[in-house]
């Protein structure tokens, strides 16, 4: 016997079949993650048609305030076939340190068809919070502080005004025992 491999390889053929085209395509999974430093987001689509499809996607951030922060070009995905699903992943490479932005991603397919999703981000590194807390009790103990001078303060001038009265109607009284009244 002589040493004959044989190899398949696999062909794709696309074909045009008779009936309608559908060119539909479902957002099945837009959310975020963390890196180390950065989001990074993950896109997830189906093909629901019945014809493969060649979608380009573009992330566009938004600060709190609705103005464009940020873009992140996907560009053109691989081809999904139908009842298929397609992924991508990009990271937000300026993520900011803190802040609350969303993330809306626009996903163009076929002829002139497009769907959109929206997801909100709240950036909120967890060291920041024993900083805010220190900080908020911090001026707490500083306003006990003030109402208590505050108090104290009242407290004194009322104790004043009652001396100044009861100076005042003695004076009073013996001014009237010295003229005999």
């Amino acid at each position: 016997m002589t040493g004959v491999q044989t190899c398949a390889l696999p062909i794709l053929v696309s074909q045009r079949l008779p009936g309608p085209a559908i060119e539909r395509l479902k957002i099945v999974n837009f959310d975020q993650t963390d890196s180390k430093r950065n989001k990074v987001f993950n896109l997830t689509l189906k093909n629901t048609g019945n014809i493969h499809l060649k979608p380009t996607a573009k992330i566009q951030i938004y600060d709190m305030f609705g103005r464009k922060s940020d873009s992140i070009e996907i560009g053109q995905m691989a081809t999904i076939f139908p009842r298929l699903v397609g992924q991508a992943s990009r990271e937000w490479k300026n993520t900011p340190v803190i802040g609350y932005y969303s993330a809306e991603v626009s996903v163009a397919y076929g002829k002139n068809k497009s769907e959109k999703r929206r997801i909100p981000i709240l950036i909120f590194p967890w060291w920041v919070l024993p900083i805010l807390l220190t900080l908020w009790i911090i001026a707490r103990q500083q306003r006990k502080r003030r109402a208590a001078r505050k108090i104290q303060q009242i407290e004194d001038e009322q104790a004043i005004a009652a001396a100044t009265a009861m100076d005042t109607l003695e004076k009073t009284m013996d001014d009237i025992e010295e003229k005999g009244v």
